[in-house]
């Protein structure tokens, strides 16, 4: 799912710990919204400006973050 025309949602989820462990770190249709308003109002406006950066972790869910 495309967030804007830069960063997916799998962009933004990916976590190498999340696999490993085999833990969800699927959003709430909630936090979904929030990451696309954090991709419009910050990340795309700063790759547009700078060119490409890198997002180590742009989400985690409750349980991967207790994990890490």
């Amino acid at each position: 799912m495309k967030l804007t025309s830069n960063f997916s949602l799998s962009e933004l989820t990916k976590s190498q710990t999340a696999e490993r462990h085999g833990i969800s770190n699927q959003p709430t249709e909630e936090h979904t919204e929030n990451l696309r308003l954090l991709c419009e109002n910050v990340l795309q406006p700063v790759r547009d400006q700078f060119g490409p950066v890198m997002i180590s972790s742009g989400y985690r869910s409750e349980i991967l973050s207790e994990k890490i």
